[in-house]
């Protein structure tokens, strides 16, 4: 059973993800993400790994096949304003050779 703690966790990643799916499927190109990797002690590493106009949905399977994966911290600008902030956990993509 989940405690109110953990309740109040998966609804802060539920909402985290809605916001980033909206702008990701807008395509906006006048955004522009940035994207970290977050380190061992849950601190974004600078520099930055990925630079992205238009962030679209594409930047979630770039983040898992080119990235492996692997928690993130995403800033997304539109000009002066920050329009999105916040971190996610991709599992990376698997390899299937046939």
């Amino acid at each position: 059973m989940f405690s109110a703690q953990d309740l109040r966790a998966l609804d802060r990643d539920t909402q985290t993800w809605s916001r980033l799916s909206t702008i990701l499927a807008a395509a906006d190109l006048d955004d522009l993400a940035y994207v970290y990797r977050i380190g061992r002690r849950g601190k974004p590493l600078k520099p930055y790994i990925l630079k992205w106009w238009g962030p679209s949905e594409d930047l979630i399977h770039t983040l898992q096949s080119e990235h492996g994966g692997g928690e993130f911290r995403i800033l997304v600008r539109r000009g002066n304003q920050m329009i999105f902030s916040g971190e996610i956990a991709l599992a990376a993509l698997l390899n299937r050779q046939y």
